[in-house]
């Protein structure tokens, strides 16, 4: 009798025990993408062990799902795989392949992302038709986005907000659809149809679906140079983007303002969200706002003049870029090589019936199989040369980058540093002459302050010009920085590298500035050396030109001046040399 009533006490108690965690679950899982932290918060507040074997199913989805919002992408994999592989639930099941699928596409693990696929395709059959179902439609059109069949997303989105009722799923379905319609560029939407879905999103509190809503509308914006307008909206919605838990949304969002700001010619703005992305969202989930920031700092730093900075960026930009360039082919791949793989299942199961009737049509069979393996060996082999030939072409241009002064064409001051040390090795070792000219234009600045950077640029470039036309083929010249160049002239004599300097210097002088639309003087001062003074030595040729050409300055500028000279060449020099080359 005690031990009856003893359970008589226990099992109300036990009752409502479960009820209160039955509840306790089903907010968390209503909460998992609109409040992350408050499901987090009720998943801690439940005893594990009072759980059944299917609430601790779902737990355990649940807690993969909140380290997955925390961003701990690879350790919800792991987990939201096990739940998949060994949940009894096809509820639960349906989940874990659900999220699973949504991670690989954002990850272009397009392999893994179509085995989810067909998994899911089996899986939702057994499925009830309610909103666990609508769900995974919902999934198979983010997929669709990601692998860029935009139209088939669209058509599917139809599908679904024709038959759902639910506020939630209308949300996610509007999120995605109109993701679509942006990336085909489409006519049919307006930014009223952005704003509606917002408002819809905001009702329910999906605060998540909200943002990735307001992040297309500004790409929307974006698109048709609206820039003030994406810088309006995403600057409304800023505070929200930041504390959100679900990061990678975050980053993406910070890129757009970055692409906003750069249309509006608002380089700071752009320089310093470009500087948190690289800060705070650095990792591999992040790549594609990286690439932003990147391409976006190696602009600025670049419209500045600080071209080794913009170098640096730019390479970084390329790295980015090729790797989303390879995933994009490789979700190519993948789908074309599932394909192929149904169509041979299809193919092998009508064999087999075949069979049953001939072997002669087996062989035929098995001939196409052959023809159709080598076809496929083709393109493969097509596809492989193809991409080292891309890569070929890719290293050349970033040679030429590294090595050239992006503004003039000819060697920046690091190659024609290495450039110049060979060169003058060589020499010393067959007793050549070697001869040196240092030149900056004079007054430079003044040009800059007067009449703007693009007019000053305007006169490097043709400077640079006039100078490449006097010297030799076989002669080394590049931009030391700012207005300063150096040439190095492998067997010249002393007198001959005077004559040269002398030429270049009258040919700048002569440089109708006219078309630039200013009218001003440009001239230059130059200062000359020879291995005599310094012994094959670059640091002590560059000296000694260094300190001609301070003489030349001192004596007032455009003329032409060799170490240890008293006088101006110019003073000495035949005009006559003025149109002659003397290569």
């Amino acid at each position: 009798m005690a031990a009856i009533c003893c359970l008589l006490c226990v099992t109300p108690q036990f009752s409502f025990a479960q009820d209160d965690i039955a509840t306790t679950l089903q907010l968390a899982l209503d909460n998992r993408t609109s409040s992350p932290d408050k499901t987090r918060t009720l998943l801690n507040s439940i005893d594990v062990k009072q759980l059944t074997p299917e609430q601790n199913e779902l737990f355990k989805f649940l807690m993969a799902f909140s380290i997955l919002m925390e961003g701990n992408t690879q350790d919800a994999i792991q987990k939201l795989n096990q739940v998949a592989d060994t949940s009894k639930s096809i509820k639960i099941k349906a989940r874990a392949q659900n999220a699973l699928l949504s991670i690989y596409s954002n990850l272009h693990d397009w392999n893994n992302a179509i085995d989810i696929v067909n998994s899911l395709k089996d899986t939702i059959t057994k499925l009830e038709p309610d909103e666990l179902k609508q769900n995974v439609q919902v999934s198979l059109l983010s997929f669709y986005n990601n692998i860029e069949e935009f139209n088939l997303a669209i058509e599917l989105a139809d599908k679904i907000l024709n038959i759902t009722n639910n506020p939630r799923t209308k949300c996610s379905v509007l999120e995605k659809q109109l993701y679509a319609f942006k990336e085909l560029k489409s006519d049919l939407i307006t930014e009223n149809n952005f704003f509606d879905a917002i408002a819809l999103c905001a009702k329910i509190n999906e605060k998540i679906l909200e943002l990735a809503i307001t992040t297309n509308l500004a790409d929307f914006y974006i698109e048709k140079k609206r820039y003030g307008h994406a810088i309006q909206l995403l600057n409304d919605h800023l505070s929200d983007a930041k504390n959100l838990s679900y990061k990678s949304l975050t980053a993406y969002y910070l890129g757009r303002l970055v692409v906003a700001y750069l249309g509006d010619d608002k380089n700071t703005l752009a320089e310093k969200h470009a500087i948190d992305i690289l800060e705070n969202y650095s990792s591999d989930n992040y790549y594609l706002p990286n690439m932003i920031a990147y391409q976006a700092l190696s602009e600025i730093s670049s419209e500045r003049g600080e071209y080794k900075e913009s170098l640096i960026f730019y390479k970084q930009f390329k790295e980015l870029e090729k790797r989303d360039y390879d995933q994009t082919v490789a979700a190519k791949v993948a789908l074309q090589k599932a394909k192929f793989e149904k169509s041979n299942e299809m193919k092998l199961l009508n064999q087999q019936n075949k069979l049953l009737s001939t072997q002669a049509e087996l062989a035929a069979a098995n001939d196409r199989n052959k023809n159709l393996l080598l076809l496929v060996a083709t393109i493969l082999l097509a596809i492989a040369l193809f991409w080292i030939y891309k890569n070929r072409q890719t290293h050349k241009q970033l040679r030429k980058i590294a090595e050239t002064d992006a503004l003039t064409g000819i060697f920046n001051r690091n190659h024609f540093t290495q450039c110049a040390e060979a060169s003058l090795a060589y020499c010393q070792k067959t007793q050549q002459d070697v001869s040196f000219i240092v030149f900056d234009l004079d007054y430079f600045k003044r040009v800059n302050d007067n009449y703007g950077h693009l007019v000053g640029d305007w006169a490097l470039i043709q400077a640079t010009k006039a100078v490449k036309q006097v010297c030799r083929a076989n002669d080394i010249i590049g931009r030391m920085g700012g207005e300063e160049f150096a040439i190095l002239l492998p067997n010249c004599a002393k007198d001959k590298a005077i004559e040269i300097a002398e030429v270049c210097r009258k040919q700048i002088a002569a440089i109708d500035t006219s078309e630039s639309g200013h009218t001003f003087n440009l001239t230059a001062s130059f200062g000359v050396s020879h291995s005599n003074q310094a012994d094959y030595n670059l640091d002590k040729l560059f000296a000694c030109a260094d300190s001609a050409l301070y003489q030349s300055k001192d004596s007032g500028r455009n003329r032409v001046y060799s170490f240890q000279q008293s006088q101006p060449i110019a003073d000495t020099f035949p005009s006559s040399l003025i149109n002659n080359n003397p290569a």
